[in-house]
């Protein structure tokens, strides 16, 4: 229980502070390296087989809350499963394109824009590897 209160206080953080490190353009990624290195501490702790079940458990219920799509795509890209990457980033596209474009909420475009350049990156990955 106090590791499932501890994946939410940092996705309220990185949340909060989200919009900021993509102005700024100092950051590749919206959540801050501080915020991944202590979800990936997390995953460590509780296995990464327990977050990867965690993470599909947000998704499956329309949330992308404890960056669900963005760590299970870095996840399987470390694992070099670069299909179940490219399938996880098409649902985050999905996903992100229904909140910007259904529900208006343009604060998630930097969201979609983000999941659409690194699925460019992992296809362009998976066609290489194919053609090897």
């Amino acid at each position: 229980m106090e590791l499932l209160k501890e994946f939410r206080r940092l996705w309220q953080e990185t949340h909060r502070r989200s919009g900021q490190s993509r102005r700024c353009g100092k950051k590749k990624s919206l959540m801050s390296k501080n915020t991944n290195m202590k979800l990936n501490a997390l995953e460590r702790q509780i296995g990464l087989e327990e977050a990867i079940k965690r993470y599909k458990r947000n998704i499956s219920h329309n949330s992308d809350e404890d960056n669900a799509f963005e760590r299970l795509a870095v996840i399987y890209r470390s694992r070099n499963q670069i299909e179940e990457e490219v399938r996880i980033l098409k649902k985050a596209i999905a996903f992100y394109e229904h909140a910007v474009f259904a529900e208006h909420l343009e604060s998630k475009l930097s969201m979609l824009n983000q999941f659409t350049r690194r699925l460019k990156s992992a296809q362009s990955l998976l066609s290489s590897q194919r053609n090897k």
